[in-house]
């Protein structure tokens, strides 16, 4: 029976209690059949001082790789050697919902629960050397895991498409419902992750109007230091949809952007090439609206996790920001482009009176920012929603980064 076919068995409870020892290395968290123990040198033996050096050929060998969320030795990825190479003049594409993807015979495809977690999902990709010099566009609502036993290079474009409606405590909040019929309501707050999102605008009164403004989307909450350290892996969280005094035309927030993990057991490059992992804009709403709901908060940054000895990033672009949020008169936030420059806000349209725009973070030095309030006419106008706070970029190992626009910083 193979490793990895143990290990399963071993979480499934399926072990025969008369299972010799050195046999097996230990699954995730320490575990061994019952009668054995997981020794000093991650063997299943029968006490943690005997040793399994003598005891079989490759023990003295045995994988030492640790990865993150997954154990790349237990599943007996340290032993695949089929390479993954997109070349310049080829566009892939990964689906880890329905877990369709373009890797070579050989490689491993399969899901796997984070660290054992049945609520933590994640797609995992296992192969040797992975090279990526064309476009890999990763969709889907669970995270990707990249597995290579030898090494990374990225000279191309990882693109993560956002996909988080996750997280209800990091989402961005709904804006709020004016009492008045002819007032507007309150733009979506931005989803956070790393950073917070901004708060949406404050909706207009009319003119004649004895109400009380509709409240803005208050912004979601930032991740707790556990779940910033990305174990799990996890997406960002959308922003919040906009009031809508006229029913189902609300303008919805930003999807959060998508999560991947890229583990190589030598070592990472990343020369000239692009990883993105942004949030997405908020909606306006329905043109049939005529401004008077708001608009959707932009949704958070996703998440980026680099682990290997060696990482190098040089000339390239790393980057899971914030959506912009979207005006409530018709224009939908932006996406960043990993420049300089924050994710646009829905710009306001001039033809009507008070409708607003948010932007977003691109950067730590530049926050979130919060949606403008709209002013005040015969009918007013709706709250621009708020932008979407940057996600989580984290690098495990000696890292080298230089020339790069990386953001948020690792």
């Amino acid at each position: 029976m193979s490793r990895a076919i143990l290990a399963f068995a071993l979480l499934a409870g399926c072990y025969s209690p008369s299972v010799d020892r050195c046999l097996y290395r230990c699954d995730t968290g320490g575990k061994c059949p019952s009668n054995l123990t997981c020794n000093s040198e991650s063997w299943c033996a029968e006490s943690e001082v005997d040793s399994c050096s003598g005891a079989v050929p490759d023990a003295s060998s045995a994988c030492t790789w640790q990865t993150s969320n997954i154990d790349a030795c237990v599943e007996g990825f340290d032993k695949i050697t089929a390479d993954w190479s997109i070349p310049s003049t080829l566009m892939a594409t990964v689906d880890t919902t329905n877990m369709t993807a373009n890797a070579p015979a050989g490689a491993v495809v399969g899901t796997m629960n984070q660290g054992g977690l049945a609520n933590a999902p994640a797609l995992v990709i296992a192969v040797h050397d992975f090279r990526l010099d064309g476009t890999l566009t990763v969709s889907g609502k669970i995270p990707l895991i990249i597995v290579a036993s030898g090494t990374v290079t990225i000279g191309g474009t990882l693109r993560v498409t956002p996909a988080g409606d996750i997280d209800v405590q990091c989402s961005g909040q709904k804006g709020g419902i004016p009492t008045g019929s002819n007032d507007g309501g309150g733009g979506g707050g931005g989803g956070s992750m790393g950073l917070p999102g901004g708060p949406g605008g404050l909706g207009g009164l009319n003119t004649t109007s004895m109400g009380t403004a509709a409240s803005r989307g208050s912004t979601g909450m930032v991740l707790t230091p556990n779940e910033l350290m990305l174990t799990p892996l996890r997406g960002g969280c959308r922003g919040g949809n906009g009031g809508n005094p006229n029913g189902g035309m609300t303008g919805r927030g930003g999807s959060g952007g998508g999560a991947v993990q890229i583990s190589a057991q030598t070592t990472i490059i990343v020369m000239g090439g692009t990883i993105a992992a942004n949030g997405a804009g908020g909606l306006a709403p329905a043109a049939s609206a005529s401004g008077q709901n708001g608009g959707g908060g932009g949704g958070s940054g996703g998440a980026i996790l680099l682990e290997s000895p060696m990482v190098t990033v040089s000339n390239a672009r790393i980057c899971a920001n914030g959506g912009g949020g979207a005006s409530s008169t018709g224009d939908n936030g932006g996406v960043s482009d990993c420049g300089t420059t924050p994710a646009p806000g829905g710009q306001t349209n001039t033809a009507f009176d008070g409708g607003a725009n948010g932007s977003t973070a691109e950067i730590p030095s530049m926050p979130a920012e919060d949606g403008a309030s709209a002013t005040g006419s015969a009918k007013a106008h709706g709250g621009g929603g708020g932008g979407g706070g940057v996600g989580r970029f984290r690098i495990l190992g000696d890292a080298t980064i230089t020339s790069s626009i990386v953001s948020p910083t690792p």
